[in-house]
């Protein structure tokens, strides 16, 4: 996740400061500035706390849970179960 996190923000960074100019379609999808990628993605923190908690509970046993940003509060996480069909 490291990994993902330093080549996601060397992308932005280099787009942000125009060494790097994305299609116009690709374009609209990039945050315009850190805030707004702050407030795009899920925190890594977040997701391991999440997967963390999982993984100690075992009444989760081979639960699949879907962790995303909470529409109501951006500053959390929201961690739903999936059923697998």
């Amino acid at each position: 996740m490291f990994t993902q996190h330093n080549m996601m923000t060397s992308f932005l960074n280099d787009t942000w400061e125009g060494r790097f100019k994305p299609t116009p379609e690709i374009a609209d999808l990039i945050p315009k500035n850190d805030e707004e990628a702050r407030e795009m993605y899920l925190k890594t923190s977040d997701i391991s706390n999440e997967v963390m908690k999982l993984i100690n509970d075992e009444s989760k046993n081979g639960q699949v849970l879907a962790i995303t940003k909470n529409p109501d509060d951006c500053t959390l996480v929201k961690v739903e179960n999936v059923e697998l069909k």
